[in-house]
């Protein structure tokens, strides 16, 4: 039974057509011939049973005895009540109007049952459908389950809504990059500006005075361009990025004297009248293949972060064996548990924290950039407060 129910379902619109019609006309065609049959046998029995007029014959003898009861010979019809008159008119009124009432009614029956069974479901399915799509809700399924052409429809509908609730993904997606790109930008603006700043401070205030030597007025002026340079090569770069982790670099050799020069140019600005301390491991000609410009954004990132968090001291590691690791921790209160497990993903700010212009993007970029350089970050807590080592 389940079989040619699940046949019956699969029918095409064409073949249940004709299986519907052809079932109509035969109901049709039997139910007519029974109610004929049936008006026909009551006409008869009221006729029966009306009086009758006529001669009655008999069989004789040779001697003129009758035989039998004899036989009745009707000369008029026979005689009808007013009753059994209308009886009789009305039987002949069902039986004329029989044929095309009940084929009518055949003709209803079939199609209400042609609408139940083939239109019915699918229709409502893709109604609601479209009503959630309309609501802007893509998290739902057409399934109908018949292999008819509203089965092939409703599938197709699936298709369409799976394809817009993936384009929708991917549109939130690219929002929320969007989002992440703009923050980053932001946060990593800062930083260097900040170095910009402290650096036309110490020449403002010291230049105008004969304070400061023509030699150190000269390093602070490449330093600050080189700040510059590290700006227009960020912004030319972010404006063309579609996704934080496609973020282009360029790896060059740089010697460990020349790198540690740099991080004290930048730290002695960041550091915010915190002690800095730098340990370092490394040989003046120790040499790393990384894309310096990045080195130096997780290290201000970092810096940036502990002078925020430091009571009075930041300390500053360096080491390399084949790659460089670079160490920075503080003496403030340390990691939570919490920033631990999250402290690396966008947007994230401590409970604790009082600073409201600070994105939540810093170690999430300092991630990203180890990670292109085949390294990797580590977040930990040290005998004197937090610490952070990337690895490139």
């Amino acid at each position: 039974m389940g079989q040619i129910t699940a046949r019956l379902r699969n029918l095409s619109f064409k073949a249940s057509f004709v299986l519907y019609v052809t079932a109509c006309v035969l109901s049709a065609a039997a139910l007519s011939a029974g109610i004929l049959h049936l008006t026909t046998v009551w006409n008869e029995r009221i006729y029966s049973a009306g009086e009758t007029t006529g001669a009655t014959y008999y069989l004789t003898t040779k001697d003129g005895e009758r035989l039998g009861d004899g036989v009745v010979v009707n000369t008029d019809p026979p005689w009808l009540s007013a009753s059994d008159k209308r009886k009789v008119a009305v039987l002949q009124a069902v039986s004329a109007a029989s044929i095309p009432v009940v084929f009518s009614v055949c003709v209803v029956v079939s199609a209400f049952l042609f609408y139940r069974n083939k239109l019915k479901k699918p229709l409502a399915l893709l109604t609601a459908a479209s009503g959630q799509i309309e609501q802007n809700n893509l998290d739902f399924s057409v399934a109908y389950g018949a292999n008819d052409e509203m089965g092939r429809l409703c599938d197709s509908f699936e298709k369409m809504r799976a394809a817009l609730r993936e384009n929708q993904l991917e549109m939130w997606r690219q929002v929320e990059e969007r989002k992440r790109l703009n923050a980053a930008f932001s946060h990593d603006l800062r930083t260097p500006l900040t170095v910009l700043k402290g650096h036309s401070d110490m020449l403002l205030k010291y230049v105008p005075d004969g304070k400061m030597s023509s030699e150190k007025v000269a390093a602070t002026a490449a330093v600050i361009k080189s700040h510059i340079l590290r700006l227009e090569n960020y912004v030319d770069a972010m404006s063309r990025l579609q996704k934080l982790e496609d973020i282009a670099f360029c790896k060059a050799y740089v010697t460990a004297g020349e790198l540690v020069e740099r991080l004290h140019a930048s730290g002695e600005i960041l550091c915010a009248g915190n002690r800095l301390q730098v340990d370092n491991a490394l040989a003046d000609d120790d040499s790393f293949h990384v894309d310096v410009s990045f080195v130096m954004q997780v290290y201000e990132n970092l810096l940036s972060n502990a002078a925020r968090y430091a009571q009075s001291q930041i300390r500053v590691t360096l080491a390399g064996e084949g790659m460089l690791s670079l160490t920075v921790s503080d003496d403030g209160h340390g990691f939570s548990g919490k920033d631990l497990l999250e402290a690396t993903k966008p947007f994230y700010r401590s409970s604790d924290s009082s600073d409201k212009t600070h994105f939540g993007m810093g170690l999430t970029i300092c991630k990203v950039l180890c990670e292109k350089h085949g390294g990797s970050i580590r977040l930990y807590n040290d005998s004197g407060g937090a610490a952070v080592k990337a690895v490139f």
